[in-house]
């Protein structure tokens, strides 16, 4: 079976999961129906190839191809570096790809860019920043943690951490 007939079979049992969870004898929540709707569309209209999301790791007092990585994942499930040539770190399963699918449909990206950073960007003493990118039905959506103090316990990150597995240069917050 090859990678887009399993992603829509994923992203049919994350519709059917969120068919289940409306209440015995209620309608759909059109939140619900809203999320699985944009859902469908976002994997409808993107290649297998095409980028889902990347994590970009940048900064640090070193030289920028040693401290500077972009991890990406396909649409397919196919998660890789940017190194020449490009390099296979594994691969998210067709259900973990449709649930960061349904988070990022769900994701209020304006609220969730709030409250803004406070403090000292780890960059400026040696450390590192990351840089997330998701691809939405309207385009692309960018959250730097230098610019907003990011909730790594959001349903968003916890999918993205639990698509990159052991891939992942963040943790999310339980």
């Amino acid at each position: 079976m090859n990678a887009q007939p399993r992603a829509r079979l994923g992203l049919l049992a994350v519709v059917l999961l969120l068919a289940a969870c409306a209440s015995p004898g209620a309608p759909a929540s059109s939140g619900a129906h809203a999320a699985a709707s944009a859902t469908s569309s976002v994997m409808a209209s993107h290649a297998p190839s095409d980028l889902l999301a990347s994590v970009e790791q940048r900064g640090g007092e070193c030289p920028a191809a040693t401290c500077d990585t972009t991890i990406y994942l396909d649409f397919s499930g196919r998660i890789h570096v940017s190194a020449k040539p490009p390099t296979d770190l594994g691969t998210a399963t067709p259900a973990q790809v449709s649930a960061l699918v349904a988070a990022i449909a769900a994701t209020d990206f304006t609220a969730l860019r709030k409250p803004a950073f406070s403090g000292q960007c780890p960059t400026a003493f040696d450390g590192q920043e990351l840089v997330f990118e998701f691809t939405t039905a309207t385009g692309t959506e960018r959250l730097a943690a230098c610019e907003s103090a990011l909730d790594y316990g959001a349903p968003l990150f916890k999918a993205f951490a639990a698509a990159l597995g052991t891939a992942a240069p963040f943790k999310a917050a339980s």
